[in-house]
């Protein structure tokens, strides 16, 4: 049998102890990582073994913990290598709710903590996506389109736009 539906199927294995599951899985995904012995989509294939295993009972708190951190971990680098216009969409409407959403976005790509520039390559597709009407951002209150423009002009302050 493998090891994801071991690990997915509560009825194999029924007994795994919370600090065995931890320790694992700990091995595998941190203690190892700078290895790279399993590739980002292995790992996340783990995460939701290990949420399907739990889906019906309160996952062990290490475990969970651990899972949401790899999670996070795994998002937060998806995040960094995405274009910006790409996470504006993810987002939707809600990416520009606020000032705040907008920085939130930043945030993610690296822009706010400065360790990515800010260019004009990065602002330009965001803005022809939001005047798109397919976006839906068109049918929005125009405070959306004002909230991206006042974290944008914060961070070009802060970055310099190239």
């Amino acid at each position: 049998m493998e090891v994801l539906q071991i690990l997915g199927d509560p009825n194999q294995h029924p007994n795994i102890e919370d600090e065995e599951l931890y320790t694992f899985l700990n091995q595998m995904f941190v203690t190892y990582k700078e290895y790279k012995i399993f590739a980002s989509s292995q790992e996340a294939a783990v995460c939701a073994a290990i949420k399907k295993r739990y889906q019906n009972v309160t996952p062990p708190p290490k475990t969970k913990d651990l899972v949401n951190m790899l999670d996070q971990q795994r998002a937060s680098e998806e995040d960094k290598k995405a274009s910006t216009v790409d996470l504006f969409r993810r987002a939707g409407p809600n990416g520009t709710s606020s000032v705040d959403a907008v920085k939130e976005i930043y945030r993610r790509k690296g822009v706010a903590s400065g360790n990515v520039p800010l260019t004009e390559t990065d602002i330009m597709p965001v803005l022809k996506f939001m005047a798109s009407g397919a976006s839906g951002y068109a049918d929005l209150d125009p405070s959306n389109a004002e909230n991206f423009g006042k974290a944008t002009a914060q961070m070009v302050q802060t970055n310099t736009l190239l």
